[in-house]
């Protein structure tokens, strides 16, 4: 079997329902769907009604499409993640505004949270506002010359052992998790839209939100307002 280069797979917890969905790199469409509602609203997490879920559905994907899956993104549907406000300000002394300001300052951003919060893993981090010598705007013009700049980013993040409780059950399987989403993040991002929970996370992770700030390790990647950085958190 070959690795899952041509698929794209999404989990969706909750403890009323599970969804897993396998989407085709090529044009985006769903090409398996299984979905697991219960009777009732589960107060706690049921650990083994998602080992079955899984059982049942991890190797007919594999068998179906002839791949592994090694990797998958994770929508977890719970009150478990965290949201934080963070601002951060540079002086620039009247120079330009350009790309490269912008960007070292969301990696400042980004040093400030895992410095305060080095028990969460980051899932979302998205624009709020951004401040041109004290002037919200909604598009950053970056040939303007200011003396500050700022922006203000919500970060929403879900505690280290919560995440290795999922890791633990996927390893199982020799699946790691390549995205964790919040659910409640893009159920209120696509409110009132027909998408089931894992519809929705592939086009959160394709772009939807154009205030979503995505990191490579090493590379960043922009386009849009911020122009939107697709990949793996570093």
């Amino acid at each position: 079997m070959d690795s899952n280069e041509n698929i794209e797979t999404f989990l969706y917890l909750s403890n009323n329902k599970f969804t897993i969905n396998v989407f085709s790199k090529l044009n985006k469409k769903i090409i398996f769907k299984d979905k697991l509602i219960f009777d009732f609203n589960q107060k706690k997490f049921d650990r083994d009604s998602l080992i079955k879920f899984l059982n049942k559905n991890i190797f007919k994907i594999e068998k179906k499409f002839d791949c592994f899956i090694n990797y998958l993104n994770l929508i977890i549907d719970s009150d478990n993640f965290n949201y934080t406000n963070i601002s951060i300000k540079k002086n620039l002394d009247g120079d330009i505004l350009s790309k490269k300001n912008q960007l070292l300052l969301i990696s400042d951003l980004k040093l400030e949270f895992q410095n305060n919060y080095n028990d969460w893993i980051l899932a979302h981090l998205i624009i709020n506002n951004y401040l041109v010598d004290n002037v919200i705007l909604e598009k950053i013009d970056n040939n303007i010359k200011c003396q500050n700049f700022s922006i203000e980013a919500k970060f929403i993040s879900i505690l280290k052992k919560d995440l290795i409780f999922y890791q633990e059950i996927l390893k199982q399987y020799q699946i790691t998790i390549n995205k964790i989403i919040d659910g409640r993040y893009i159920k209120n991002f696509f409110l009132n839209q027909n998408l089931d929970e894992c519809e929705m996370g592939l086009r959160i992770l394709s772009g939807a939100n154009p205030n979503e700030v995505f990191f490579v390790k090493k590379k960043y990647k922009i386009s849009g307002f911020f122009e939107k950085f697709f990949k793996l958190f570093s």
